[in-house]
């Protein structure tokens, strides 16, 4: 009966909040339908899972971000271990090149008594696409051009240790997003992304098999990313090693 009586109480719980939460969760532009159904489902484990306050910062980030396009979706769990396509198929999305990821990128050459900025820091939030490699050097040149009086030996940089990325954001590793973190940091977009079918892209939802998907234009209006190219391209020269992270 105690079991019972807590499923109702849970059941109360999200019926009560379906009409505070509808208009926060737009639905994915391809299959309103069945994302629907997903954000439903989603809402539901959110509340009856045991510990599910990384996917809540998250999501209260991002309503308090004022993003409305923002939806959440629970993946398998072997969505790592299988193809592009699989995960493209689970997210509904159109395109494997909207499964984007947010990495920690540290500068290993930030002094120690530097005053950290909104374009110079010693931690970078980076939004890339799976299928994209990134390369430092591209990175590199642009924040010496947005930061000139910078000196060139102040820029170094590498994939954060796992356990300092966890420390900064607050979320495991493939659960990183820029909604909820710890420590704000200075957030670059990778510009392919803005060219994206339907302006839409998929990151880390605070969970390891949680996604969250928004529109674009929308994050870079509201969340004001520094937005470059920032890949290795086909037939360019390979000036410093590209950063990678799988």
């Amino acid at each position: 009966m105690e079991t019972l009586h807590k499923i109702d109480s849970l059941l109360a719980k999200l019926t009560n909040s379906i009409p505070e939460v509808k208009p926060r969760f737009h639905l994915h532009p391809s299959r309103p339908l069945e994302c629907s159904y997903r954000q439903l489902d989603t809402l539901i484990t959110i509340i009856t899972d045991e510990k599910p306050y990384c996917t809540l910062r998250c999501y209260n980030s991002a309503l308090e971000h004022n993003i409305t396009s923002s939806c959440l979706c629970r993946v398998t769990g072997d969505y790592y271990n299988m193809p592009f396509e699989y995960r493209r198929k689970q997210l509904n999305s159109e395109s494997i090149t909207q499964l984007c990821k947010s990495l920690i990128l540290e500068n290993t050459a930030f002094p120690d008594d530097g005053i950290e900025t909104p374009t110079f820091s010693r931690f970078y939030l980076l939004i890339v696409q799976y299928v994209a490699q990134m390369q430092s050097h591209k990175l590199f040149k642009y924040l010496r051009t947005i930061n000139p009086t910078v000196p060139k030996k102040y820029f170094h940089f590498r994939v954060a240790d796992e356990s300092e990325a966890i420390t900064i954001s607050g979320f495991e590793h493939n659960a990183i997003t820029p909604f909820g973190m710890n420590k704000e940091l200075p957030i670059v977009l990778a510009d392919d992304i803005t060219k994206l079918p339907g302006d839409y892209c998929w990151i880390g939802g605070g969970e390891i098999d949680v996604k969250l998907g928004f529109n674009v234009s929308e994050f870079i209006e509201k969340m004001k990313p520094m937005v470059t190219d920032i890949y290795k391209r086909d037939g360019e020269k390979e000036e410093e090693t590209p950063i990678n992270d799988n």
